[in-house]
């Protein structure tokens, strides 16, 4: 009887479809875990406003890896953005980088819609830790990956927020 309940329809589309998604994602969990404490250059770099800053900071910061085409990136900055608004952490400790679009059409991108950290363009970092999809989350101390997380997490920015906080 409790072998006929499990093995109906729905029960094994289920684990079919989860065993798809298991099986797509974990080249990017790995990937992930293997750039977790990569240490990242120093170097100073133009923001899309045409500041002039050096990243990374010296202090814990947030890198998003995006793309304006990226819906769940979308979503991902939003909370990111409320979060500052809200003060979890300081708009300073947040950058941006998309190196698979243009300058001109991230700009259009960031004229509909502002967000308060910084945009910069650095194609080595998304090199360096081997970037293909988005969103992809790195959490930095100074120069140093400490957790890397790639799509949509529910939590990530609860553990951002402590992270950056210097609460963990």
């Amino acid at each position: 009887m409790l072998k006929k309940r499990f093995l109906n329809l729905n029960t094994l589309i289920t684990f079919a479809i989860l065993g798809i998604v298991i099986i797509s994602q974990s080249p990017i969990w790995l990937n992930n875990l293997k750039k977790e404490s990569t240490f990242i250059p120093i170097t100073s770099h133009n923001t899309m406003d045409s500041k002039n800053i050096v990243f990374p900071s010296q202090k814990r910061s947030l890198i998003i890896f995006w793309s304006t085409t990226c819906a769940p990136c979308k979503v991902e900055m939003w909370r990111i953005k409320n979060a500052i608004e809200n003060g979890d952490f300081a708009k300073e400790q947040v950058f941006a980088i998309n190196t698979y679009e243009n300058h001109q059409t991230i700009r259009k991108f960031l004229e509909k819609s502002p967000y308060p950290f910084n945009f910069i363009s650095n194609e080595n970092i998304t090199k360096t830790l081997n970037i293909h999809a988005t969103p992809t989350i790195a959490l930095l101390e100074s120069n140093k990956v400490i957790h890397l997380s790639t799509g949509l997490n529910l939590i990530g920015l609860w553990y951002a927020q402590f992270f950056l906080n210097d609460q963990i």
